[in-house]
């Protein structure tokens, strides 16, 4: 039901989630001590990425709200 009232929203964590997922992936296949957390401690990396994406969501609410709630009306002023 939420992907249907708001798509942007779903599109947006599932990008997001992705491109980290993505980072991670490549992180791991460079460094050797990321490698080693990922397998002894998995959990752990679940968490720190679903924190992220949150963070990561989060920021680009506070953005979108920026835009349209302050920098929008300022622009309209000016011209």
């Amino acid at each position: 039901m939420f992907s249907f009232f708001h798509p942007t929203a779903l599109i947006l964590g599932l990008l997001v989630l992705a491109v980290l997922l993505a980072g991670f992936v490549y992180s791991t296949r460079q460094n050797t001590a990321l490698t080693t957390l990922a397998k002894d401690r998995p959990v752990i990396i679940l968490i720190l990425l679903l924190v992220a994406a949150f963070m990561v969501i989060r920021m680009f609410g506070t953005v979108f709200a920026f835009l349209f709630g302050i920098a929008l009306p300022l622009a309209c002023k000016l011209e």
